[in-house]
């Protein structure tokens, strides 16, 4: 082929036409892409050159493909994103050869704009340091009371954030030279500072739902217990208004439920205030064969590195879990010790439903007296374990954490494992563990269909990329400040352990 100057290329790399129109549609220079294809001395040779070429193979949108990497709550719109006046301040006043030496002007993307160039410090970390420096000196400089031009730029701080991380735009991933990376080069996206989510009726819907969900299985744990059903039918027949039957112990079921979540939640506040980063609840989301399947957290600014980002995943299920096996133990403590009058009145669970955690149903096996588990399998359905409702809050809270720490979703286990194997990654790990529980519910020893259930019902959505051809999800969780550098050692061990402890609660007894 020839060039616009009628010069043949040196470089005849397979498949020209294919590079070009890529080119051409995801808006790059091709000049920055040296040897992939003829380099024309005139622009306008080389548009009408584009224009001729015919436009038959499908290409990425811009705005599609960086919702693979980043939520939409960072692309609000005018008044919280960057101008491009930003932008070029950013450039020519806080990068430099330094710092991260620019090889291009800001490149506008949505949500804000990218910056190629070159870090020239040791780290990730030491860089945003050095920058968050330079930009809180840069606004410090303008006064209070200056010119609207000054104020925007004295407030630039405050409206506009500095990431450090992969590229998040269309990239070639066939031909490519052997020095180019296939995952995206590091680059720094700049974008702004507020990523509260918006209020949804269906946030709303999804919180009453998962009360409902926590009543109805709350009151479903005393469907054996004396005389209840029969009492309940005649509470809603209107035929008798005593409400004596509902003692003590449901309202101690559906506390103890509660109390677990806000255990969590409180890892997750704890864990956000160590890091200097924002989170708000979101939704309550109900269960299907469980009283319900956790609490949406959202993260609202950016966390300064996958550390703080993993911490934040991590705490909040741990903090669940060490507490529902605090209210297991106590509760079956009150169950061994508990007087035969009362013990009539206590809520139970099928044993079928126990055997769905092997953690779980062997700690309740040890401490009845280990004979619960050798009963035969076809009479595990039929078989009642009566349980305090602290016991019975303790192993649904056992499980309800465990699946959250599962790669699933806008979970703190798909936070986890974004810090692992950063976010392109952790759609193939999502993928892998959903068609795990899915062969798991269809074919292994989980009779009562927990992690079918979860699977189906966990905000999944699969699709084909039509540059990568790997399967993607969105939404992932708000971008880092600090994405290049990965995670420690110990971290790495800490998420091999949860994810060990996690396979203990939710593999089902045999």
């Amino acid at each position: 082929m020839k060039s616009p100057n009628n010069k043949v290329n040196d470089l005849e790399p397979v498949n020209n036409v294919d590079i070009v129109q890529r080119l051409f549609k995801q808006r790059k220079n091709l000049l920055k892409y040296p040897g992939t294809w003829v380099r024309p001395t005139q622009e306008t040779n080389f548009d009408k050159l584009l224009k001729d070429l015919d436009d038959t193979i499908p290409t990425p949108d811009l705005e599609r493909f960086v919702s693979i990497f980043y939520p939409a709550e960072i692309r609000k719109g005018e008044g919280f994103e960057p101008t491009q006046m930003d932008a070029d301040d950013i450039l020519k006043n806080i990068l430099g050869k330094d710092t991260f030496n620019p090889k291009s002007k800001p490149e506008k993307i949505p949500g804000g704009f990218l910056i190629r160039g070159t870090n020239q410090l040791k780290t990730g970390e030491e860089l945003i340091d050095t920058l968050d420096n330079r930009m809180d000196k840069y606004c410090a400089s303008f006064q209070l009371n200056a010119s609207e031009e000054e104020q925007r730029r004295r407030t630039l701080n405050d409206r506009v954030g500095i990431i450090y991380c992969k590229d998040p735009t269309p990239i070639i991933v066939k031909d490519l030279p052997e020095d180019t990376e296939i995952f995206g080069e590091s680059v720094l996206v700049l974008l702004g500072k507020d990523f509260t989510p918006a209020t949804y009726s269906k946030n709303i819907a999804l919180s009453a739902s998962a009360f409902v969900s926590t009543l109805v299985f709350s009151i479903g744990c005393f469907g054996t217990t004396n005389d209840v059903p029969q009492q309940m039918l005649a509470l809603f027949s209107g035929e008798n208004n005593d409400l004596k039957f509902i003692n003590s112990m449901l309202p101690s079921l559906i506390g103890s439920l509660f109390f677990i979540q806000m255990s969590n939640e409180l890892g997750h506040i704890l864990s956000a205030w160590q890091g200097k980063f924002k989170s708000t609840f979101t939704a309550w989301i109900p269960g299907v064969f469980l009283p319900g399947s956790g609490v949406v957290r959202s993260i609202t600014s950016s966390p300064k590195n996958l550390q703080s980002l993993f911490d934040f995943g991590l705490t909040g299920p741990i903090f669940g879990i060490i507490t529902s096996l605090l209210l297991l133990y106590v509760g079956l403590e009150n169950t061994i010790s508990m007087d035969a009058e009362s013990f009539e009145y206590l809520p139970s669970l099928s044993l079928e439903y126990i055997k769905t955690s092997s953690l779980a149903a062997g700690i309740i096996d040890a401490a009845l007296g280990g004979s619960i588990l050798q009963l035969p399998t076809d009479a595990a359905t039929s078989v009642k374990v009566s349980l305090d409702p602290l016991a019975i809050a303790g192993f649904c809270g056992l499980m309800v954490n465990a699946l959250n720490l599962l790669p699933l979703g806008k979970t703190d286990g798909m936070r986890i494992a974004t810090t692992l194997f950063g976010r392109f990654g952790s759609n193939i790990v999502q993928l892998l563990c959903f068609f795990t529980l899915v062969l798991a519910g269809l074919f292994g020893k989980d009779k009562s269909h927990i992690l079918l259930a979860y699977a189906l019902l966990s905000d999944l959505t699969f699709k084909f990329d039509n540059v990568t051809d790997l399967p993607t999800r969105t939404p992932l969780e708000v971008p880092c400040r600090n994405e290049i550098d990965s995670i420690d050692i110990p971290r790495v061990l800490l998420a091999i352990t949860a994810w060990v402890l996690v396979a203990l609660i939710l593999i089902p007894a045999s």
